[in-house]
C-alpha cells in the first residue's frame, strides 16, 4: 500500500465522521470542530486558549475563532486564573451542560458505527498503529 493509498483512507474516514457530525450537531447551530473544541474543555475545564491549540495541534487563529463561537453560543464561558490574572480559564456553562448527554449520545454513535465487529485485540494495534503514525507525523 502506499502512502496516497493510506491518505485517502484516512481522508475518507475524517470526511465521514466530520459529515455524520455536522448533520448531528446542525439543529444546534454547530459543527463537528465545535463538538472536538467542546469536548476537550469539558475534559480538562481551566485550561486557556494556548493550551487547547497545543493540545489539539492546532493554531492559535483557528482555536481563537471557534472558541469564540462556543462563547456567543453561551456553551464555555472564559475565567480568571486565580493564580495568573494575566491568564483565563475556559469552563463549561449551565447550558454546555445540557450538551454533555447530546456529546456522549453522538460519541457513542460514532464508536459503536466506527469501530463495529473489532476484536479488543484489533482495536488495541489500531490505536497504537494510529499513534504511531500520528507521532511519525509530527516530524513533517
Amino acid at each position: 500500500m502506499k502512502a496516497f493509498d493510506l491518505g485517502t483512507f484516512i481522508r475518507g474516514t475524517t470526511k465521514n465522521i466530520k459529515k455524520y457530525v455536522n448533520h448531528r450537531l446542525k439543529p444546534y447551530n454547530l459543527s463537528e470542530g465545535h463538538f472536538e473544541y467542546f469536548i476537550h474543555i469539558y475534559n480538562h475545564q481551566g485550561l486557556n486558549q494556548k493550551e487547547l491549540a497545543e493540545k489539539m495541534s492546532l493554531g492559535k487563529a483557528g482555536v481563537t475563532k471557534a472558541v469564540q463561537r462556543l462563547l456567543n453560543e453561551d456553551l464555555i464561558y472564559r475565567k480568571v486564573k486565580e493564580i495568573d490574572h494575566r491568564n483565563y480559564g475556559l469552563y463549561i456553562t449551565e447550558k454546555g451542560n445540557g450538551y454533555i448527554d447530546l456529546f456522549h449520545e453522538i460519541g457513542d454513535e460514532l464508536n459503536s458505527t466506527v469501530l463495529k465487529d473489532f476484536t479488543e485485540e484489533e482495536l488495541e494495534l489500531l490505536f497504537k498503529l494510529m499513534n504511531k503514525l500520528y507521532e511519525n507525523t509530527k516530524t513533517l
